[in-house]
């Protein structure tokens, strides 16, 4: 199983190509990597982190948080094919365990994480905590 781990923290847009070191960049998953692309987005109310993965059954897929770090986790099997559908020329397909992980900061609340997978793309909803309004204290004049 290959691990992955990113770091969510909110920063400038431009820097979030820091978090990600040593994953080829694409769209696509790599033979070389082994792991999906994802996009994260930073709303108002919270972050998505949206992941591609074609072909991927639902029982196949695992999210989790656990120690503030949300993880996903998919299994990809290998299709049986038999010789009379041909042979394999090549395959770049990636049959097998990956998992990513992406470290949650104090501003996201772990407790309230939503996953959606619909048409082999992953979603996953980070909501913002709500941000605790300072008291203000009305001072008295004796």
């Amino acid at each position: 199983m290959r691990n992955f781990s990113d770091s969510l923290l909110p920063a400038v847009v431009s820097e979030w190509s820091d978090f990600f070191p040593g994953v080829i960049r694409g769209s696509t998953m790599s033979a070389a990597t082994k792991v999906p692309a994802v996009d994260i987005k930073e709303t108002e109310t919270g972050y998505q982190v949206i992941a591609d993965l074609p072909g991927i059954a639902k029982e196949n897929l695992q999210v989790s948080v656990n120690d503030n770090v949300l993880s996903f986790s998919v299994h990809s099997e290998k299709e049986n094919t038999e010789e009379s559908d041909g042979r394999i020329i090549r395959q770049e397909r990636y049959q097998g365990t990956f998992q990513r992980s992406f470290q949650l900061n104090d501003t996201m609340d772990g407790d309230k994480i939503e996953a959606n997978y619909k048409d082999g793309v992953l979603s996953i909803v980070v909501p913002k905590k709500e941000q605790l309004h300072p008291k203000k204290i009305e001072v008295t004049v004796h």
